[in-house]
């Protein structure tokens, strides 16, 4: 199959498309995955991952909501309350990363 107005050797559209899908390239730590068998296992990877973040940021998020704060965090003996450490507060250097990542899966 040739397209209109260019001349050539005809192109074979579907083998094309066949060795796109069938040779696909996703990075995986520096390697490439070269089929879709190992695209998947690495998604399963992936996915599998994320989860278990989740489940850790919840799992500290719980902990926030439980307490009131970090004792001796500060080295005076005083409370650093949770406001105090979250965005918004006057230590929020501390948490801004965690706040992120918990806005990034959804949590509060």
């Amino acid at each position: 199959m040739t397209a209109p107005g260019v001349t050539g050797a005809p192109v074979d559209v579907l083998a094309v498309m066949d060795d796109a899908i069938n040779n696909i390239l996703i990075p995986n730590g520096g390697a490439y995955v070269e089929s879709m068998e190992e695209a998947r296992d690495v998604v399963a990877e992936l996915i599998a991952e994320r989860d278990a973040l989740r489940k850790g940021l919840e799992a500290v998020a719980a902990v926030i909501d439980n307490s009131d704060g970090v004792n001796g965090l500060h080295l005076n003996g005083d409370l650093a309350t949770w406001a105090s450490l979250r965005t918004g507060g006057r230590f929020e250097s501390w948490l801004l990363d965690f706040d992120a990542a918990l806005a990034s899966v959804g949590g509060a």
